[in-house]
């Protein structure tokens, strides 16, 4: 009787110990969770400034398009 006692003491302490890994499990599973959402974010982000940037240089590039044009017919008012 005190074996199987004994026994049952065995198994509720591993029992106990293996709740506490996955319990420790789960807590480090959702940490990892965060970071990959935090990495997704990141990229989100990096991307929408990408975006940016380019329109950016298009907006930069189309502005100087049209200063040079500006330029031209004031040379050619300045020139009559």
């Amino acid at each position: 009787m005190s074996n199987t006692r004994g026994t049952l003491k065995n198994v509720e302490n591993v029992l106990l110990h293996f709740r506490s890994q996955v319990r420790e499990a789960m807590k480090i599973n959702a940490k990892l969770n965060e970071t990959v959402l935090s990495m997704e974010d990141i990229t989100q982000r990096f991307s929408s400034l990408e975006k940016k940037l380019q329109r950016t240089k298009a907006d930069r590039d189309s502005l100087a398009a049209e200063n040079k044009v500006c330029f031209c017919m004031k040379s050619e008012i300045d020139s009559r």
